[in-house]
């Protein structure tokens, strides 16, 4: 997937670095202490509440293994313009999409059952 940003194309990638970047910068706090897990619940949660925010992580995630990612200001642009043109739903749809579509996220999603 490929996201036009500011008027320049960021290719996103949902893999393994995605979710090292999520768990890194969204993961679960212990005592002030990042745990370096739980980024994807977290996540989840956010998306399911079509947070604008979630977005914003997203395509941090994403991009992150881009030598040129979109900078802060230009992802509340995007947040913005997308917001306006009432399009925000369609682009969260297709990046939820893309992510369940990899294994690996699916997995980090996943909660053990308590017995």
């Amino acid at each position: 997937m490929i996201l036009t940003i500011n008027n320049k194309e960021y290719p996103l990638h949902f893999g393994f670095a995605f979710l090292k970047h999520v768990n890194k910068y969204n993961g679960l706090e212990v005592e002030g202490m990042g745990m370096g897990v739980g980024g994807m619940q977290k996540l989840t949660v956010g998306i399911s509440m079509n947070d604008p925010e979630t977005l914003i992580t997203i395509i941090k995630a994403a991009t992150d293994t881009e030598k040129q990612k979109p900078s802060d200001a230009e992802l509340e642009s995007y947040l913005m313009e997308v917001i306006e043109n009432e399009t925000f739903e369609e682009v969260f749809n297709e990046l939820e999409t893309e992510i369940k579509k990899q294994p690996i996220l699916n997995q980090a999603m996943k909660q053990r059952n308590q017995a």
